[in-house]
């Protein structure tokens, strides 16, 4: 059991940068993951980003980790699209219990 056993994060932009290396830590420290992204395959754009994924994309990089992870495609400045994302994570997840934005 990680430090974060238990926990629901919601992370918006993680299919990439920052956002892709908050949610495999937080992942390796036994919390469950929610994605909201536009498209998972954006990394592809910045080869030195793309040699390092594992994957094709970070949900297979998350299959690593012994968690639960949802994902939904949404634009954040689209309130109704960001309101439909952040449901269906919470109906996979649970309770967000950390938000990365």
């Amino acid at each position: 059991m990680g430090k974060l056993t238990g926990e629901n994060v919601l992370i918006t932009g993680a299919s990439r940068g920052l956002g892709r290396v908050f949610a495999l830590h937080l992942a390796a420290l036994g919390a469950n993951i929610g994605i909201i992204h536009r498209d998972l395959h954006t990394y592809k754009d910045y080869p030195y980003e793309a040699k390092e994924f594992k994957g094709d994309t970070v949900l297979d990089e998350l299959e690593a980790y012994d968690v639960k992870v949802s994902h939904a495609v949404a634009d954040v400045t689209d309130f109704d699209e960001l309101q439909k994302a952040v449901n269906h994570i919470v109906s996979e997840l649970g309770t967000i219990t950390i938000l990365i934005c």
